[in-house]
């Protein structure tokens, strides 16, 4: 069965202090980290059964709100709407039991209607349509209870495209195999490294924008400073790449690659 996730605002995460109110850091992708490393600062506050939970940017202003059944923070219930750090609308989405229910709707910061469509048991069901941020109609797609029955895709001309593709992985210009021939030729092993026969497999994580830039360069797997530094330099001299696409948008794609230092 088919069916896609639209990405949530909210990780589920272990809290931090106090039995009435629980207090999680989040990165960029929501995901659990360090209080200094945080994007977002999500509260939740015990209110008889259920837990209202408000997610805020680091610089203070409202990212999220919604609510949990579960003292874990796994079952989500109600209305979720999500911000954008100007305070324009950017999701919203209802949820029973944990499980997406009806219709669920999203914009751009420009206020601009990004998809709409509906949810049965967490399954998408029925007409989905989704739009450019300039509110041209890029792609139409038809699904029973997760079972996609029909696709269209149009691009910038509003032409119909062939083969259209749910989900499409970023690329490095020229395929795989150009991207690991420029990081072998960028990669420079730490003399002093070398001579103290330290090697091992440094995991670097970057993130491709939706314009094909690399940001969020970050070390998820160390080794050793020296080795980190030095994969994080040949990362960072990478060029643009192929944007992915969800839905014939392009999308942000997190990448977690190994680059292995091996003594000859």
């Amino acid at each position: 069965m088919k069916n896609f996730i639209l990405l949530s605002i909210f990780l589920f995460s272990t809290p931090l202090f106090s039995q009435d109110t629980l207090i999680s850091y989040l990165d960029w992708y929501k995901e659990v980290c360090d209080q200094d490393t945080a994007d977002f600062k999500r509260k939740c506050y015990k209110a008889d059964t259920i837990w209202l939970c408000q997610v805020y940017f680091k610089s203070g202003e409202l990212n999220a709100t919604g609510a949990f059944l579960n003292d874990s923070l796994t079952i989500k219930t109600g209305e979720w709407i999500s911000y954008h750090k100007s305070g324009n609308l950017e999701d919203k989405s209802i949820y029973i039991d944990g499980k997406l229910e009806g219709l669920s709707r999203s914009w751009y910061d420009n206020k601009v209607l990004k998809f709409e469509g509906s949810f049965v048991a967490d399954s998408a069901h029925g007409d989905w349509h989704w739009y450019l941020e300039n509110g041209k109609k890029c792609a139409y797609e038809n699904y029973n209870n997760g079972d996609e029955l029909g696709i269209v895709f149009w691009d910038k001309k509003g032409r119909i495209q062939d083969n259209p593709q749910i989900e499409l992985e970023p690329e490095y210009p020229g395929g795989e195999q150009e991207f690991y021939r420029f990081l072998s030729k960028k990669l420079k092993y730490p003399y002093d490294a070398y001579e103290e026969k330290i090697e091992g497999i440094v995991r670097v994580s970057f993130v491709v924008n939706s314009d094909g830039n690399i940001e969020l360069i970050k070390i998820v797997e160390s080794v050793d400073p020296r080795l980190d530094a030095a994969a994080m330099k040949a990362v960072k001299k990478m060029p643009n790449w192929q944007p992915g696409k969800q839905h014939n948008i392009p999308v942000r794609v997190r990448y977690t690659i190994p680059i292995n230092f091996k003594l000859k």
